[in-house]
């Protein structure tokens, strides 16, 4: 859990955040300031150093740079 800042180019990008499945599901990924949600799809497992880690892909296309708080 905690906050992320995504500094995003000019073109608009998806936005990949890799969470160790170990700590659950995240119940809420959103913006602090505007409170929106950000949507987010589990897309794949990788394992980094005997860890496995759920990485979670935007489903729109997000721009501009902005935070992105994950809670458990």
């Amino acid at each position: 859990a905690g906050t992320y800042t995504y500094a995003l180019g000019g073109a608009t990008n998806y936005v990949y955040f890799a969470y160790p499945t170990s700590l659950g599901i995240p119940v809420r990924m959103y913006d602090p300031v505007t409170n929106f949600e950000i949507a987010m799809e589990a897309s794949y497992e990788v394992i980094i150093n005997y860890i496995t880690y759920t990485v979670y892909r935007s489903y729109y296309q997000l721009g501009g740079g902005f935070d992105m708080t994950v809670t458990i």
